[in-house]
């Protein structure tokens, strides 16, 4: 297919699930809201900030309530919430992938009816758009790609690709307690991705369709997606005890309710924020569970995103990990946080391992004969969620 075919292709497609906008958004926008795009400047030279205005109006008769995550009112490109084509192919994002926590009253923009609010956001650098030529901007559903709206604008001159920090030290821009507190978390998290690649890798085949931990954290076995967590597992595990970190506490790209963040390919750098250090160093939701997380997100481990939870769905947490599990195992697989409680266990579930063991124990017990055992982790401070094993048991079918 030559470049205008598939441009025009492309554009067709756009345009076919952009009618589809107002029937399905509400899985993550609020219903009766739309979303229009506009550029202030669309000749763009080499010096020009490359911004963007989206538009955000209440069209129904209720007041409507906007989680200000994953959109532009954040002020900042957070979330992947864009389609932007250059010359008619689409750009891959390169933006920030943040956990935040919970959203509070204050993380919500009312709308009356009628009423619209409109918010800009600089794109070069979350998309890579550096070099001439044309582009088109469409707004979509983070969760479900659905697209609306659209704007075009022109770079009329290349830009430099950016110049990455050099990777000199293993804390940047945090105080000495700071540090000292990111490199004891990623210590515990060494342990925790330790013992859940052990407890992957020593399951026999025949006892993983009965396997109660990884039913409760990603859902009906198959061998292909047992296979992407035990693999994702490993290298994530093999980057925790083997790469050498950057711990930026800067935290320049998140927002006052952000955890921690990393870019996907760069694969040495975790970010955090204040939020990372008012949590626990250990348990379900910890400093240690948060490093999981975020190492699962790079490129060359599990290459995670966050799931469709946690933008406009404002569901987060253990709950909202368990029930991907349920009612979408192949996306289970391929979230962050499912590997990150599945690692941490703070339900305690075991696991069928071939050693005897039930892989249920505290981090720190050696997966396999030989194995010095892990650092020893200070308890979990959370209570442990049982209230939802028998709940999940049920749902999937487990014999208890």
């Amino acid at each position: 297919m030559d470049q205008l075919a598939r441009k025009v292709w492309i554009r067709a497609l756009l345009a076919s699930v952009a009618g589809l906008w107002f029937s399905v958004s509400a899985a993550t926008l609020p219903s009766g809201l739309s979303v229009s795009i506009s550029v202030p400047q669309t000749h763009i030279g080499r010096a020009d900030p490359v911004v963007i205005s989206v538009t955000y109006q209440n069209q129904s008769a209720q007041v409507v309530h906007l989680l200000e995550y994953g959109t532009a009112l954040e002020g900042t490109v957070a979330e992947d919430f864009l389609m932007v084509l250059q010359n008619g192919e689409p750009l891959p994002y390169q933006g920030i992938l943040a956990m935040r926590l919970p959203p509070s009253s204050t993380d919500y923009t009312v709308l009356e009816p009628g009423q619209s609010i409109t918010a800009s956001v600089d794109i070069e650098a979350s998309y890579g758009v550096r070099q001439i030529g044309e582009y088109e901007v469409f707004y979509r559903d983070p969760n479900i790609g659905v697209l609306a709206g659209s704007s075009q604008f022109w770079l009329t001159e290349s830009r430099p690709e950016p110049v990455l920090p050099k990777q000199a030290s293993v804390a940047r821009f945090c105080t000495v307690a700071q540090a000292t507190a990111a490199d004891g978390a990623l210590g515990v998290a060494e342990s925790y991705a330790r013992r859940a690649r052990d407890d992957l890798r020593n399951t026999p085949v025949s006892a993983r369709s009965e396997a109660r931990r990884y039913k409760y954290w990603f859902g009906q076995y198959t061998p292909a997606r047992w296979s992407r967590v035990q693999d994702g597992m490993t290298r994530i595990y093999s980057a925790a005890s083997g790469r050498r970190f950057t711990f930026d506490c800067a935290c320049d790209a998140g927002t006052n309710r952000t955890i921690a963040y990393v870019y996907r390919s760069r694969t040495s750098e975790i970010f955090l924020c204040e939020g990372f250090f008012n949590m626990p160093r250990s348990g379900g939701d910890s400093q240690a569970s948060v490093i999981v997380h975020e190492i699962s997100h790079f490129n060359d481990t599990a290459n995670t995103d966050d799931g469709p939870n946690g933008v406009n769905g404002a569901n987060y947490g253990q709950s909202a990990a368990v029930g991907l599990a349920i009612t979408n195992p192949d996306r289970a697989v391929g979230t962050a946080s499912n590997y990150q409680y599945f690692a941490a266990n703070p339900t305690g579930l075991p696991m069928p391992t071939s050693g005897g063991g039930d892989g249920g124990g505290e981090p720190g017990e050696p997966g396999e004969p030989g194995t010095e055992p892990d650092p020893e982790v200070p308890p979990e401070p959370e209570p442990t969620p049982l209230i939802l094993v028998p709940i999940i048991d049920l749902l999937l079918g487990n014999d208890r």
